[in-house]
């Protein structure tokens, strides 16, 4: 499935940066005749190494995203089947997706009540079906929500109705803050013959790149961090450091 070519600017993934503390490369790599070479040399080598691992973990996020895209087209057949008849059939299919899946956190759905109800008159108020990992248990959840009017972040997702990958944010689904997660949501419109009727998206832990992060080492001293699109460090050796701005540093 071909993504959309904006996608590369809405991915998690801004800058994968790699701070290498160049005085702590040994001596006999860097000469006094050969200093500016050496140093060019490690900056390309950094960057290839950065460009790399950026790579890879572009393509993490555009797979996840990719099952978002089949989700949310799948659910278009809704239209097959009474209302009573769809949200059983896609709860079960969402639980199914969230076991065989386990680096989604939750799997979560939202319909507007304007399209999926007749009678309802509002451009705001949605039905939302949420599945989400509790130690070993999977939890379920559905309920009305927006009933006095849509929130700031759903309001931006429905007017856009793009694919789009949330800056970092933390949660806790037992809501104990000791239990609070570092995570993003994927999420990819609901769209009936161009019209905006919903949303499906799934939510994962950045921890997920901590192990990839730490290897990331080109030169001893160095060491590398992920930052999302709002300086967040989504990834980070220290990891006190997730959450926090990369600019007040």
């Amino acid at each position: 499935m071909k993504l959309r070519l904006n996608l590369q600017q809405k991915i998690l993934l801004i800058v994968i940066g790699i701070t290498a503390v160049i005085y702590s490369i040994s001596i006999g790599y860097i000469s006094i005749n050969a200093r500016e070479s050496a140093m060019n040399d490690a900056i390309a080598v950094t960057s290839a190494t950065a460009q790399k691992y950026a790579s890879d973990i572009r393509a993490l996020l555009e797979e996840d995203l990719v099952a978002m895209q089949v989700l949310s087209q799948s659910v278009l057949s809704y239209k097959l089947m009474s209302e009573e008849q769809w949200k059983v059939v896609f709860a079960k299919m969402y639980e199914e997706v969230i076991k065989n899946n386990p680096q989604f956190l939750a799997v979560w759905d939202s319909w507007e009540l304007s399209h999926i109800n007749p009678d309802y008159d509002k451009d705001y108020g949605r039905y939302v079906a949420e599945f989400w990992r509790e130690d070993q248990d999977i939890k379920s959840n559905f309920s009305l929500k927006s009933m006095t009017g849509d929130n700031t972040d759903y309001a931006r997702i429905k007017r856009d109705a793009i694919d789009c990958i949330e800056v970092p944010y933390f949660y806790s689904y037992t809501g104990n803050k000791q239990d609070e997660l570092l995570m993003t949501s994927l999420i990819s419109p609901i769209i009936d013959e161009g019209e905006y009727i919903g949303v499906v998206g799934v939510d994962i832990t950045l921890e997920r790149y901590h192990p990839i992060i730490t290897q990331i080492r080109p030169f001893k001293g160095s060491y590398s961090f992920l930052v999302a699109n709002d300086f967040q460090y989504a990834a980070h050796p220290n990891m006190e450091k997730h959450g926090e701005n990369l600019l007040n540093d």
